[in-house]
């Protein structure tokens, strides 16, 4: 949700939180009557969105209701609240003095709380007294639900309820413990349930983004969010090394609706790292083509088997043919290598002649050449430069003996000892 909040917010302009999402917003609820569930908290799923389509919820009170009733024990009851919800079975109370407590539920008993206030206001129970009525209820405590029977039933007559009712009543009781919900805990998915309702009701595309991006590792996931995208008429573009982020992302086409690019990754076996390596490579603008990718990105650093997977899924497919990539995925690994060893090359030339070109020359000597020796060597065994650069190096210390500035790479500074 805060993901889904953030897009809307950077796109839209408009701020949401728990505090301020609508819970009464009418097409949100027409919206889950279609059944439009998928990634709706608590309400995905075949057999919950079966019943949403049945009952056309109107209110949160209908989803919370759901939320409680969707379990072993008490699912049996659905059916029979639809019906009454819709007119087409009667609602009926033992007594009409539970009317006002269960009308909420068309007569069938939900929610724990319900229970306790039915002891109270038709048994002459204390708050407390309630409570307890419900641990021993819900815990099946044989001798103490006697106790607590005899006491509902002298409460109810004493309340003009015949005995014959009140039995009844405390009988329905002793059924609900198989399967009695709290409503405070039901009301708290309920009502995050409706608010992801209208976040994808009304912002489906951002809503959407953020739901792959947070199950993009579950292929089987991802597979049915973007089945929802398509039915939605959101489309989900393939994965493009030019144009993919990490997550998936929203991208404007023009003259066409928003839709949803496949984030690299969610592909298999691309993982943080290496998508960073090309983001970080792609600041400078798109790659024009397959030279230009393995000049600017490090692909052995990258991988060959992330390479494989992004150029499957079709991640590279505008630089050419998969089948020809693949088959040249080792000699573009190596070119790319190659570009980093001559640039490091380079890289060292300049800072050698500037070295020679700024220090002072003076006449070699066995003592200065075992010297620069020295210098050189902790650079070859530590395998701080490749071997090439170090030859460079060696080449220039024996050709002149000169100040070298090999402390930054590592290793001491030398001085020719005076003639």
């Amino acid at each position: 949700m805060q993901r889904a909040c953030d897009l809307i917010e950077q796109r839209c302009g408009k701020y949401y939180n728990l505090e301020n999402i609508p819970v009464d917003d009418p097409a949100t609820f027409e919206f889950l009557g279609k059944g439009h569930t998928a990634g709706v908290f608590q309400l995905e799923g075949s057999g919950m969105t079966r019943y949403l389509v049945q009952m056309k919820p109107r209110t949160v009170e209908n989803v919370i209701a759901m939320v409680a009733l969707f379990r072993p024990g008490p699912i049996q009851f659905i059916p029979s609240y639809i019906q009454r919800m819709h007119g087409e079975e009667k609602v009926t109370y033992r007594h009409s003095m539970m009317e006002p407590i269960f009308t909420e539920t068309y007569g069938i008993a939900i929610y724990q709380e319900q229970i306790m206030r039915a002891a109270v206001e038709l048994g002459g129970y204390t708050l407390s007294e309630a409570d307890e009525l419900r641990k021993v209820i819900a815990k099946k405590q044989k001798d103490k639900v006697e106790k607590h029977r005899k006491k509902f039933i002298r409460g109810a007559q004493e309340r003009g309820i015949h005995k014959e009712i009140g039995e009844a009543i405390f009988a329905d009781w002793e059924q609900f413990a198989h399967y009695g919900f709290n409503k405070s805990h039901a009301a708290d998915y309920g009502i995050i349930a409706v608010q992801t309702a209208y976040l994808k009701t009304h912002y489906p595309v951002e809503y959407m983004t953020a739901l792959l991006s947070a199950w993009k590792n579950e292929n089987e996931k991802v597979a049915f969010y973007v089945a929802d995208c398509r039915s939605m008429d959101i489309e989900v573009l393939p994965p493009d090394i030019n144009t993919s982020g990490y997550d998936f992302t929203i991208e404007d086409c023009p003259g066409q609706p928003a839709a949803i690019r496949f984030g690299m990754g969610a592909v298999k076996n691309v993982g943080q790292v290496p998508v960073d390596l090309i983001l970080e490579a792609r600041k400078e603008g798109p790659f024009a083509d397959l030279n230009d990718l393995a000049r600017r990105t490090d692909l052995q650093k990258v991988g060959k088997r992330a390479l494989e997977c992004l150029v499957r899924v079709g991640a590279l497919d505008s630089m050419g043919e998969r089948k020809a990539i693949l088959q040249a995925l080792d000699q573009i690994i190596s070119i790319s290598a190659s570009v980093r060893t001559r640039a490091a090359v380079s890289m060292a030339k300049a800072r050698n002649q500037n070295c020679e070109a700024s220090a002072p020359m003076k006449p070699a000597t066995s003592e200065g050449r075992h010297a620069a020796r020295m210098a050189i060597r902790p650079l070859r065994s530590n395998s701080i430069m490749p071997a090439k650069i170090s030859a460079l190096w060696i080449a220039s210390a024996s050709a002149r003996i000169v100040e070298a500035p090999i402390a930054k790479f590592g290793a001491p500074r030398c001085r020719m000892p005076a003639r």
